[in-house]
């Protein structure tokens, strides 16, 4: 917030610490990073400004959601392994005999969060691993390797410095959530909790409205929009607002019609504030309504009364309605 571009992102050591964390397989440190730069509101573009918005939207739309490789060759044992890891509260982007596969799976996903690895000698392990290593969102990721006692000792010694690789033995149940969780609290400080998730999603609205606000030539706050448009039905209260403001300050039909959809659906605690916004859009970008939403809005005023007819008024008053419309307006 205080500082410029040339600190935030140039420098002369040939490393750019606060881009690399755009690109940092732990999510929190992914998060952080565009918060910071989000919030710095820079005046001129820089290499990997494309990723801020994306990441601040993925923080509204994500939550708490954990997401797993498993890169297992026996296909029964793959099942196995996708099943438990299902069990254990992760959404499976991708699984197969080898990571080449996936990596399409990989690069449309918003992260990695746990990589699991069982293959039939520690030479298959290994190589694994180094390949996880060359692609950006798994090369700082947890790895559980799941490996038969004859080849457990050699694999634990070979990776026992390394805070993000555990070894375990190929069982389920109790064992593998164990391991799961060890291996994810040495690598990356443990899941996203609910309560942090609702954090991010709060800071990453309340710096997607400023971008959206500042008009920065550094930001797209269209690239937020398919995320926004999907917070707008599942959150509630404040953030719902919020969400509602953001989408009022974008160029586009879509959202225009969101909006409106949201305000003549909505309950009475939120109409009125839905509806101001809707009257912002149309202020700021004209017209974009479905006839439906014409009728609706002149069915809303001739049923409601006080502020909500009031804030009625004004979303007809914004979209220039025929006057003889206006007429069902007046008390």
């Amino acid at each position: 917030q205080t500082t410029g571009g040339a600190n935030l992102f140039i420098t002369g050591t040939g490393r750019q610490p606060l881009l690399e964390t755009l690109s940092y397989p732990d999510r929190r440190v992914q998060y952080e990073g565009a918060l910071t730069l989000g919030r710095a509101l820079p005046a001129t573009t820089f290499s990997g400004a494309f990723r801020v918005v994306p990441l601040l939207a993925s923080a509204v739309r994500t939550g708490s959601r954990n997401f797993a490789l498993a890169i297992v060759d026996n296909e029964e044992d793959r099942g196995e392994v996708v099943n438990a890891l299902g069990q254990a509260g992760f959404e499976v982007i991708g699984f197969d005999a080898s990571l080449s596969p996936l990596r399409e799976e990989i690069a449309r996903s918003v992260g990695v969060d746990l990589v699991v690895v069982w293959k039939r000698t520690p030479e298959g392990v290994r190589e694994t691993i180094t390949a996880l290593n060359t692609l950006p969102k798994t090369s700082a990721a947890p790895i559980l390797v799941m490996a038969p006692v004859v080849d457990a000792p050699e694999l634990t010694r070979e990776y026992r410095d390394d805070r993000r690789i555990k070894v375990t033995r190929p069982e389920f149940g109790e064992l593998f959530d164990s391991a799961v969780e060890e291996v994810m609290m040495r690598a990356s400080g443990g899941r996203i909790t609910e309560a942090e998730a609702e954090i991010y999603a709060i800071e990453a609205l309340a710096v997607l409205r400023d971008i959206a606000l500042s008009n920065s030539p550094a930001y797209n706050i269209s690239d937020a929009e398919p995320a926004l448009l999907a917070a707008l039905q599942t959150r509630t209260g404040g953030a719902r607002l919020l969400v509602a403001s953001i989408l009022a300050l974008i160029d586009s039909e879509m959202a225009q019609q969101a909006l409106f959809d949201a305000a003549l659906t909505a309950g009475p605690d939120e109409q009125i504030e839905l509806l101001d916004q809707v009257g912002a859009s149309v202020r700021k970008y004209g017209d974009r309504s479905a006839p439906r939403h014409t009728r609706a809005l002149l069915e809303l005023v001739e049923t409601s009364s006080g502020e909500t007819a009031d804030a009625a008024a004004r979303v007809h008053g914004a979209l220039n309605l025929p006057s003889s419309d206006a007429v069902l307006l007046i008390p």
